[in-house]
C-alpha cells in the first residue's frame, strides 16, 4: 500500500544510472523529516503539475531545500521547504532490456 512504481521520464539521474523509462519503486512518504540527506526522492513543488526525482539537501535552518539532479548538465534548484511536497524516497530501480530477435544461420 506504501509502495508505488514509477515510469522515470527524462535523464537528469542518469549519473545515478536512473535512465528515461526505467521504473523505480517508491516508499510513500509525507514529511520532509522522513528523508535522509542526499536520499533520491520524489519531489512535487507548489505551483507545477509534476514531480521530479532528485537528492535532496537541506539548508542549515530546513526552510530551504536544495534538489539536485546527478547529471551535470542540469543545474540545483533551490526552494523553500514549504513551497515543495515530498511525495516518497526511492526504494529500487528496475529495467528491462529489449532486445531485436535476430536469425542466425548455421
Amino acid at each position: 500500500e506504501n509502495i508505488i512504481a514509477l515510469k522515470v521520464k527524462g535523464d537528469s539521474m542518469i549519473g545515478d544510472m536512473i535512465r528515461d523509462g526505467d521504473v523505480i519503486l517508491v516508499e510513500k512518504t509525507e514529511h520532509l523529516s522522513e528523508i535522509q540527506p542526499n536520499q533520491i526522492s520524489v519531489i512535487s513543488i507548489k505551483d507545477e503539475n509534476t514531480c521530479t526525482l532528485k537528492r535532496i539537501r537541506l539548508g542549515k535552518n530546513k526552510d530551504e531545500v536544495t534538489l539536485i539532479s546527478s547529471n551535470p548538465s542540469y543545474k540545483a534548484i533551490t526552494k523553500k521547504a514549504s513551497d515543495i511536497k515530498v511525495e516518497g524516497k526511492v526504494l529500487a530501480l528496475l529495467r528491462s532490456y529489449k532486445t531485436d530477435i535476430v536469425n542466425f544461420s548455421t
